[in-house]
């Protein structure tokens, strides 16, 4: 019983934390959603982002539902003793007070299927820009309010059904698919000695062009999270140039990771 209160206590104030330190520092917010994906999807648009971006990246998964909240906050998702979650309340508290405006742009991970944990996610964040990686069409049971909570940019496939519940709202919304009422149209995909060339066509801001893109990473999997983030790129105003340079900046930064998913 008294886990119980305590727990609905913290709960209020790592909200009310949140609420005070989004303020102060004006944070805005990336939330990634999806089945899988997130975490790499997360490091791509970080680094494709930097440093016209100051970007701050949710490291762990969003397991349950303090994790945004300590994502947020800036401390390391697990589980608290009581003396662990008081030492963070009055940590916040001073650190609130005593230190200077830092805006970061915020990347978090949705990953719950719990409607109660969503709910309380986004009590507290009103993101920027959602991007909605690979639900399947139930994503709005779950999802929807994220959607239209969504204040600048929301990249989505085109068979989520999503125009229906922002065509009231007055953000950009970038959907991909192959349907020619799609924003984003990956045309083909020609895989190369090293990576692959994507002839991508894009219908955004009543301007019609193709562009073909070269990415290191091979694979349907791959390919189709560099898609998004190009989508991402190209949603927030970025020139054809400018995507080309981001692309060839995170593939250096990120070439590891895509060297092992490429073999």
């Amino acid at each position: 019983m008294l886990q119980k209160l305590f727990r609905r206590i913290l709960s209020f104030i790592l909200r009310f934390l949140c609420k005070l330190t989004i303020a102060k520092h004006d944070h805005k917010f990336i939330v990634v959603s999806g089945n899988y994906g997130l975490d790499l999807f997360s490091q791509i648009i970080s680094e494709m982002l930097y440093p016209e971006y100051t970007i701050r990246r949710q490291i762990f998964p969003s397991s349950w539902d303090f994790s945004i909240p300590l994502g947020i906050l800036g401390y390391e998702d697990k589980r608290y003793s009581f003396l662990g979650w008081i030492s963070i309340i009055f940590k916040t508290l001073f650190t609130l007070f005593l230190s200077k405006k830092s805006s970061n742009w915020i990347v978090l991970r949705f990953s719950s299927q719990k409607q109660e944990i969503v709910d309380y996610w986004l009590q507290i964040v009103d993101p920027e820009v959602t991007v909605i990686l690979n639900h399947d069409k139930n994503v709005l049971d779950l999802y929807g309010d994220l959607c239209r909570k969504t204040k600048s940019l929301l990249v989505v496939s085109s068979d989520l059904g999503v125009r229906k519940i922002v065509s009231d709202s007055k953000i950009s919304l970038i959907e991909i698919g192959k349907d020619p009422a799609s924003n984003v149209i990956l045309n083909s995909v020609t895989e190369l000695k090293k990576g692959s060339r994507l002839s991508m066509e894009f219908n955004i801001n009543d301007e019609h062009k193709s562009c073909d893109y070269t990415i290191i990473p091979k694979g349907r999997f791959m390919v189709d999270l560099m898609v998004v983030a190009i989508a991402t790129l190209k949603g927030l105003g970025l020139s054809d140039i400018e995507v080309s340079e981001k692309l060839l900046r995170a593939e250096v930064d990120l070439d590891d990771v895509f060297e092992d998913l490429s073999k």
